[in-house]
């Protein structure tokens, strides 16, 4: 059934125009901030899926006139956003929304034009139900390109697949589709990793990983690279990082005792082993460094992260600013010879709705846009850019930048707390089975290691590997596997093995319907090695579940046990099943 709907400019008289069907709506040419009002003549009950609400609420749908105060919040995100209205929230997110009601179903999406922020309400009217799409100016104040709108219907059940959210977001397929790099990297993170790293431990690592492990292409010197006197100490609630601050008194960096063959010895001898080196880096500084107390003007004032509120991000409008990020760039991809890049603490400098300016002539977005592309060009055609610390969700349209995105927090903190582990598994089916991103840009768990320090069990630690391989997340190991409890670095080899990155992912039983954010407890990916299904048991009970029809006889890579059509897994549990 086709839905009429109504779109309107707000401030325009005699713009509101009536249309029939699907469609896509292309504005002129605006100067001065924008501001949509579409109208859907619903008056039935009806509910909202926008991608920050299982960040908010902890949900997958919501009434459109809920209080969104109401609910279980996300237990990651709750103690920094909830302050912030769905749709109204401080960080990127992919403009996606869709509405559904019993019968009927509607997806909106905008994209392309001038790189603005972009916000998007509800609320229910006289008339039916209204978003209302807000459009900033760009900041030279000069005439923009607004992002075209399209919208789309479907049946309920299927409004969020990755047919519905490319449509939505306006030719995913031919625009912005990387072919994804099947090789995994390796990182000095989690597992308690963190300073404590030193040229000997990492090339151990990396030879134990060459003669013992499949798959692996890259390995990433993660933060704590830097020297500590480079840095601010961990006190006042700073992590101490590598930050950007490093770069300002590069003198610093020579002679550091961890390496003693220097970053750009270090590179090469990662060669050597036959992998590929990557730095960990920020275009950003704490403010309390050196860097941001001379110089002050190269920052944005007002644009902060809201749990490390003494982050300070460039301002690259301000031409000094760019220089100096330039000179880092070339100092880590050109005189250390790294190849690839993990960026971390960023996005929010260009995105979040303080993000400014003191410059004309381009969006703190379209900064963005320059930064990656000064990345890109300092490195192999081929090589790796990961996109970090994007909690929210990254929108694929950055994949014509980046390679692979995070999309939860640290594994090593998010394993630790089960209620968390959780929502990563439905976020993560989210992702994979019903919007397809992985389509266009590979989805990262971050970080696949054996949790000594959190004590994780074998179970939990089945079920994790379970999770990440079996959703096409498993993109990044973790530790120091060479010193690790035997059983489970098996398990993390067995994972290496089966990893398919862009696969396509399914998740029998997974209610698109339902309200509450609940994790699937079956993954089936097929991708370039087969079929490959996962298990994850997320209850107190046992678990048994039939293997998809046409799909066995599979193994159970945990134990090497031959299943034809249904399985059982303990509680708590998971299971991995590979072809035979």
């Amino acid at each position: 059934m086709v839905t009429p709907i109504e779109i309107e400019v707000v401030g325009q008289p005699g713009s509101r125009r009536r249309f029939d069907g699907d469609g896509e709506w292309t504005l002129p040419r605006q100067v001065g901030p924008l501001e949509l009002r579409i109208t859907v003549p619903w008056t039935e009950p009806a509910w909202v899926h926008h991608p920050v609400l299982p960040r908010m609420l902890n949900r997958l749908w919501a009434r459109v006139e809920q209080d969104w105060r109401t609910g279980e919040p996300s237990p990651l995100t709750a103690p920094f956003h909830f302050d912030a209205l769905p749709g109204l929230q401080p960080f990127g997110m992919p403009r996606f929304v869709a509405l559904r009601n019993e019968t009927q179903g509607l997806a909106f999406g905008w994209e392309g034009g001038t790189l603005v922020h972009s916000s998007v309400e509800w609320r229910r009217t006289e008339g039916g139900i209204e978003l209302t799409l807000r459009f900033e100016r760009p900041a030279d104040g000069g005439p923009w390109e607004p992002p075209a709108l399209w919208w789309v219907s479907a049946e309920p059940g299927e409004l969020l697949t990755p047919t519905v959210f490319a449509s939505a977001m306006g030719e995913l397929e031919s625009r912005f589709r990387r072919a994804p790099d099947q090789t995994l990297t390796w990182a000095t993170w989690n597992d308690g990793i963190f300073r404590d790293i030193t040229s000997e431990r990492i090339l151990d690592t990396s030879r134990f990983l060459a003669q013992t492990f499949e798959n692996v292409g890259w390995i990433q010197v993660d933060d704590g690279w830097a020297p500590e006197p480079a840095c601010i100490p961990s006190d006042d609630g700073s992590l101490g990082m590598s930050d950007l601050s490093a770069f300002y008194r590069p003198e610093r960096l020579v002679g550091d005792l961890r390496f003693p063959e220097g970053m750009r010895g270090l590179a090469g001898r990662i060669r050597d082993l036959g992998f590929r080196p990557m730095i960990w880096l920020t275009p950003a500084a704490d403010a309390r460094s050196e860097l941001v107390l001379d110089h002050p003007e190269w920052f944005q004032e007002s644009c902060r992260l809201h749990f490390m509120p003494h982050l300070r991000f460039l301002d690259l409008s301000v031409p000094e600013a760019r220089a100096f990020l330039e000179h880092a760039f070339d100092l880590a991809f050109d005189t250390w010879t790294f190849e690839g890049t993990k960026l971390d603490f960023w996005s929010m400098g260009f995105e979040q709705t303080d993000a400014t300016c003191r410059g004309s002539g381009r969006t703190p977005m379209e900064w963005m846009g320059w930064m990656l592309d000064a990345i890109r060009q300092r490195i192999p055609e081929d090589g790796r850019v990961v996109h970090c610390i994007d909690l929210p969700f990254g929108g694929p349209a950055r994949a014509r930048w980046c390679d692979h995105f995070r999309f939860y927090a640290d594994s090593e903190g998010s394993c630790a707390v089960p209620s968390m582990v959780r929502e990563q598994a439905a976020w993560t089916a989210l992702m994979t089975a019903r919007y397809g991103v992985q389509r266009w840009w590979i989805p990262n768990a971050d970080g696949l290691g054996t949790f000594p320090h959190i004590g994780m069990g074998p179970a939990d630690h089945r079920r994790w590997v379970a999770l990440v391989t079996a959703s096409g997340t498993l993109t990044e190991l973790a530790g120091w596997l060479d010193r690790a409890e035997p059983a489970a670095v098996e398990r993390v080899r067995t994972a290496t093995r089966w990893a398919q990155l862009g696969a396509s992912v399914v998740n029998p039983g997974f209610d698109p319907l339902a309200t509450e954010l609940l994790p699937p407890n079956v993954w089936v990916c097929e991708g370039h090695r087969g079929i490959v299904v996962g298990v994850t048991n997320w209850s107190d009970e046992p678990l048994t579940v039939e293997v998809p029809p046409g799909v066995g006889p599979l193994t159970n890579a945990f134990d090497g046990q031959t299943v034809e059509t249904q399985i059982t897994v303990p509680a708590g549990d998971g299971a991995l099943l590979v072809p035979r």
